[in-house]
């Protein structure tokens, strides 16, 4: 895989070059110190996949992305830190795929975490070739059910991928769809408030960071704060501080579950893209209870871990591509 790092600190990029030079199949190619030489390269080298940071003199990542995106399109994973959290999922609106927090330079050596990236750059190299310059394959709505389905609560989960496909979810709902929602993403510390102010801008609904408690109403969305569990109880939501189910914290599962145990068979669940299995137990339990579950589809899927989980355990009432899946729950609501 040939790489394009996009950095104005000459030290990260020379710390992330000797990192990606130990992993076989990977060649940094080029290197930019600023978004205009950034495009300039990526115009000139066409490589497989760009990192792209965010706050750079001059042309910044959002427009070096854009400016890529219009004229050559790449598959861009964009770099941010806490505080610009927001301006990074609005490189996503500018065509990145990804957007990570920015390398610690303490973290370069650490196995967890030099495994866990390398395995996002090489799905995010994977799904873009897939998908830059293509329009998404729309599946058969055959299956999807007409009518209403009584329904009093929607729950979603997503990790790797996530943002942009939960943004594409909830764009294609009205303000007054007629359920209140919980979000749970796997989403890194002071990166949450961000994602939910982002999301709030592309959706007709409130979306808004849970707090303490909240008691749940239509047209709401409440989304999980990095550092806690998700959870339903005597018709509210609450956050829970216990330990990590699986490593994920928030724990899709734990929403999943405890939200079942809540609304039995009224419960509908979406499970969008990730690694890993979280949400796929949830699935399975919610199906079992009589409760519908839309799971997205390979095809559109950045990371096909969790939706291929919760599908070969039995958990997905149905599959479906990205761009249905709103549909989807405009007819299952009525609206």
């Amino acid at each position: 895989m040939r790489l394009l790092l996009v950095d104005d600190s000459m030290l990260v990029r020379s710390m992330m070059k000797t990192l990606i030079g130990q992993w076989d199949g990977f060649e940094v190619i080029g290197e930019a110190s600023n978004g205009a030489a950034g495009v300039e390269l990526a115009a000139e080298l066409r490589p497989d996949l760009i990192l792209m940071d965010v706050n750079m003199p001059g042309m910044n990542g959002i427009e070096a992305t854009k400016h890529i995106m219009e004229s050559f399109p790449t598959p861009i994973i964009v770099f941010t830190s806490e505080d610009v959290s927001k301006i990074g999922f609005d490189a996503l609106n500018a065509g990145a795929l990804e957007v990570v927090p920015k390398p610690d330079i303490t973290k370069m050596n650490d196995p967890v975490f030099t495994k866990g990236f390398r395995t996002v750059l090489n799905h995010v190299a994977r799904f873009g070739a897939l998908k830059i310059g293509k329009s998404p394959s729309s599946a058969s709505p055959a299956g999807v059910a007409a009518g209403r389905i009584p329904l009093d609560l929607l729950v979603i989960g997503a990790s790797t991928g996530g943002p942009s496909a939960v943004r594409k979810v909830l764009s294609d709902l009205p303000g007054n769809f007629p359920l209140p929602i919980l979000l749970s993403q796997h989403i890194e510390l002071g990166f949450d408030q961000g994602y939910a102010d982002w999301l709030d801008e592309a959706t007709d609904l409130k979306v808004s960071l849970a707090g303490e408690s909240q008691k749940l109403m239509a047209g709401n969305v409440w989304v999980a704060r990095a550092t806690h569990h998700l959870v339903c109880s005597r018709g509210g939501a609450f956050l829970d501080d216990g330990p990590a189910i699986a490593n994920q914290k928030p724990s899709i599962d734990k929403m999943f579950l405890s939200a079942l145990e809540e609304y039995g068979r009224r419960l509908a669940a979406v499970l969008l893209t990730g690694m890993g299995q979280d949400g796929a137990r949830g699935c399975k339990a919610i199906v079992d209870k009589g409760g519908t579950t839309l799971v997205q589809n390979q095809q559109s899927s950045m990371i096909f871990g969790m939706p291929k989980a919760a599908i070969e355990m039995g958990g997905a009432s149905r599959v479906l591509s990205l761009e249905e899946i709103g549909p989807a729950l405009r007819r299952m609501t009525g609206v």
